[in-house]
């Protein structure tokens, strides 16, 4: 497994790679962020097109509904930068995510995020679906209703919750759904598994991990819970989806130095010598 370290922006739109990311990945940089991951959203809408002939309506198939990775050109001197690749999954019908799940290009991106938009695709992503990220749009309301037996539902798959902080930047409407929404993490499961990423359709709109700390404290995040937003929770959430792309495992294997080698392997030889050693039998003493 690759390490990735911090700090982390889990959301970077493709549109920002399209049109300038030499630009945006200088400001990461700069900025200290350390893993991104590029960001491509599909919905329902990509899945299937109805055309009309007549009065009959032909479906046709797309072949592979879900875009390949973006793979950008490493820039000369941000070599350190990591990049991921996203797949964000807005849906309200459940039944396209096994046609999803079976896509060649499903397999190729590091993190899955769900988006469900009603309240069956929001019981389907708790109980069913396999997902990294538990987001939402922020232009609208949220149209499912979130229970503490879900919330922590979730926790237990291993999803952890985004709350994006360009969208809350730019627009006044959005600002106030996102603030809704982590005020609503807060009270049922008590900010618990949050990551914040930026979600920014400009790269003007980046921050330092500073002050998306102190934005932390804005959804109701804790000065700790603020710092794992963009640094140990982001790690959590790498970890979580190479597991899920590669199955459960109970092995983790850790390579030694040679000084730590010698002292484990003499350590075990005097465990095997004192195993080694027969018993002492107990001797009975009578007196005179």
């Amino acid at each position: 497994m690759d390490s990735v370290k911090g700090y982390f922006d889990y959301n970077i739109p493709n549109q920002c790679i399209s049109s300038d990311f030499e630009r945006t990945a200088k400001r990461l940089c700069e900025f200290g962020y350390c893993t991104i991951a590029i960001n491509q959203t599909i919905d329902e809408s990509a899945l299937e097109e109805s055309i009309t002939e007549g009065k009959k309506k032909k479906k046709i198939d797309k072949g592979d509904i879900v875009p390949p990775p973006i793979y950008p050109k490493a820039i000369k001197g941000y070599e350190t930068l990591k990049i991921l690749n996203r797949l964000t999954i807005a849906f309200t019908n459940p039944d396209i995510i096994n046609r999803i799940i079976k896509s060649p290009n499903f397999k190729k991106y590091d993190i899955i995020a769900a988006q469900p938009e009603s309240q069956q695709a929001f019981q389907f992503t708790c109980t069913s679906f396999e997902a990294d990220i538990f987001s939402f749009n922020p232009s609208t309301k949220p149209n499912y209703r979130l229970q503490r037996k879900l919330y922590y539902l979730l926790i237990e798959r291993g999803a952890y919750f985004e709350l994006m902080y360009g969208p809350a930047i730019e627009d006044s409407t959005k600002r106030k759904n996102i603030l809704a929404t982590a005020h609503m993490y807060h009270s049922f499961g008590k900010s618990r598994n949050i990551i914040i990423s930026s979600g920014i359709t400009n790269s003007l709109l980046l921050r330092s991990p500073y002050d998306v700390t102190n934005l932390g404290l804005l959804f109701g995040l804790t000065d700790g819970q603020a710092k794992d937003a963009v640094l140990n929770n982001g790690r959590n959430v790498y970890i979580h989806g190479v597991g899920r792309r590669l199955g459960k495992t109970i092995l983790l294997f850790e390579s030694l130095t040679n000084e730590e080698y010698s002292v484990d392997n003499q350590r075990g030889e005097d465990e095997e010598m004192e195993l080694d050693q027969p018993a002492l039998k107990k001797s009975k003493q009578y007196s005179t």
